[in-house]
C-alpha cells in the first residue's frame, strides 16, 4: 500500500485561459481585481458565484463581478494570474 497521493504534490495543471473575470475581494480596495479562469471551469464562473482567488501568497474567497472572453486593455495575459 503506498502512502504518496501524488495528486496533491503535482503542480497545477497549466492551460490557456478560456476567460477573464472580475473579482470582488474582502480587502480595502476600490474595484475587482482580473483573474484568468482555465478552460474548464469557464461554464462554471458567472457573476455571484464564489471563486477562491491567489493575493499575496494566501488563498481568498471573492465573488465574481463580471466575465470577458479578453483582458483588460491595460493588462498584459501574461501577468494575470489564474483563479483556484
Amino acid at each position: 500500500m503506498s502512502l504518496r497521493q501524488p495528486e496533491l504534490f503535482a503542480p497545477p495543471p497549466v492551460a490557456a485561459p478560456g476567460m477573464y473575470c472580475e473579482v470582488a475581494v474582502p480587502l480595502p480596495l476600490r474595484g475587482g481585481l482580473t483573474y484568468a479562469v482555465p478552460v474548464g471551469m469557464a461554464r462554471h464562473v458567472v457573476p455571484g458565484v464564489r471563486v477562491v482567488v491567489p493575493i499575496h501568497g494566501s488563498r481568498v474567497v471573492g465573488y465574481v463581478l463580471s466575465t470577458s472572453p479578453n483582458p483588460p486593455s491595460e493588462l498584459r495575459p501574461e501577468s494575470v494570474k489564474s483563479i483556484f
